[in-house]
């Protein structure tokens, strides 16, 4: 399913010492947003090493300056095009219909400026 075309959004995703899930964090991302930046640092395995997608844009800072410059980086590097943001980390589980949903929570009020889902801990139940 994918979201509506009207609302363009990309999924930033951020990486430290990434493990396969990571590919699966970008794969499903791709199946709902229009492009996907993945900030993996310099020396470490990405999403772009194993796809070949033109959607996904992969940041390389050389280093690691935490979360929030992680995610500064991302937001400058997002097209003008972009509508919304979501935010992921490279162990981030997206269920095919979260987006959408949220999407439209987006499309239906004009003064919300940030939604998102509770986070669940899958191994723990934590959430």
């Amino acid at each position: 399913m994918d979201s509506d075309p009207a609302l363009r959004i990309t999924a930033l995703v951020t990486a430290y010492h990434p493990d396969a899930r990571l590919t699966s964090a970008v794969l499903a991302a791709l199946g709902s947003c229009q492009a996907v930046i993945d900030n993996t640092p310099l020396g470490a395995v990405s999403a772009s090493d194993t796809l070949d997608d033109p959607r996904v844009l992969v940041l390389r800072s050389g280093h690691n300056e935490g979360l929030a410059a992680a995610l500064n980086v991302g937001l400058d590097a997002l097209g003008a095009d972009t509508d919304a943001v979501l935010f992921l980390d490279q162990v981030s589980e997206l269920p095919p219909e979260l987006v959408p949903r949220l999407a439209q929570h987006l499309l239906e009020d004009p003064s919300i400026g940030a939604i998102g889902p509770a986070p669940y801990d899958a191994e723990t139940g934590d959430g």
